[in-house]
């Protein structure tokens, strides 16, 4: 057996073998991918895997070489590759092979049914993470949570983290991680802290990889008859009810109504389909200005127009002087 490199994107043979492979064991395209490797024997392309950032996507094998080494040897070679540049590997898989991977060292850290199966494998993995929050734990007979992109920081979003101030003892305000926004991950971090800090009862965190990003969910393997969104906003749902908010102590999540954004709308459909007493939802009206419903996206309009006059009346002071100094950051 020889292992390489697949040039999907410049070889059109290495393309409609990858692509004829991945059809035989169901999987469909993906187009988030670094690079592809492939197994041959005899010249023949007998399993296939990629890469995109640190998650393992489009695990596929002949149905002859499965149990056997193959897929051992294309999981090691794939982890190789993650390990020249970051210190955590994930994978999307089905339910039905999650044995082969936890006998390669992966652990599970949340599934939707019969669906998909979230994994990692890590050396300060996930049970790290939740040691890491717990750190920042406050006492507090009622206490909330708040999962937000802030791309960026509104008034929209502060009038939410107020107002479940106002109603929790203490408030966790989680700022999801992932760096594929219009504003950095940092710079959003810093904005929503200087836009909270009058509130001593709300703590800031971050999401780290486990709030799942639409750039790495794996819809590949999916039914196409599934709602791809559905699937992820679950799976964010179930990870928060059963992982984060023990861990904190969190027994609300505040969400805003969406009037505007589908995918949005369907995570909170999502929340209220997961949530039980346990962890119960607070979705709150949409704070508005002139009868406008304040939105991250129409402030990232405005800011592409270089329209200030226009953005003042939506943002906290922070957040406009970060927007006044990166007219050209959009």
């Amino acid at each position: 057996m020889e292992v390489r490199r697949l040039w999907i994107n410049k070889r059109k043979k290495d393309y409609l073998s990858w692509l004829e492979l991945l059809k035989k064991v169901g999987i469909r395209e993906e187009k988030n991918i670094d690079l592809v490797i492939g197994i041959y024997e005899e010249d023949k392309l007998i399993a296939t895997g990629a890469v995109f950032g640190n998650v393992i996507k489009c695990v596929a094998v002949c149905k002859k070489y499965i149990g056997g080494s193959v897929v051992g040897l294309l999981v090691s070679r794939l982890e190789e590759l993650i390990y020249q540049d970051y210190d955590s590997c994930y994978l999307y898989t089905k339910p039905e092979v999650t044995s082969s991977f936890r006998y390669l060292g992966f652990q599970e850290i949340a599934r939707v049914d019969d669906v998909l199966v979230f994994m990692e494998k890590a050396l300060n993995g996930f049970s790290e993470y939740l040691k890491q929050i717990k750190k920042f734990r406050k006492p507090g007979r009622k206490q909330a949570g708040l999962v937000i992109n802030a791309n960026p920081f509104t008034l929209g979003h502060q009038y939410l983290v107020e107002i479940a101030a106002k109603e929790n003892d203490v408030v966790y305000v989680f700022v999801v991680s992932e760096d594929r926004s219009y504003v950095p991950f940092e710079d959003r971090y810093y904005l929503v802290q200087k836009g909270t800090e009058h509130l001593s009862n709300v703590v800031v965190l971050e999401t780290g990889p486990y709030l799942i990003s639409q750039a790495t969910f794996p819809s590949y393997f999916l039914p196409e008859k599934i709602d791809v969104t559905m699937i992820q906003a679950k799976l964010d749902a179930i990870l928060f009810k059963e992982k984060i908010a023990p861990a904190m102590n969190i027994g609300y999540r505040y969400a805003g109504e969406e009037p505007l954004s589908k995918t949005t709308a369907i995570y909170n459909e999502q929340m209220k389909n997961v949530f039980d007493k346990k962890v119960q939802l607070i979705i709150l009206e949409r704070k508005r200005i002139e009868e406008q419903v304040i939105s991250a996206s129409r402030v990232r309009e405005l800011w592409r127009k270089g329209d200030l006059k226009a953005i003042r009346p939506f943002v906290p002071q922070a957040t406009f002087s970060y927007i006044k100094n990166h007219l050209e950051g959009v």
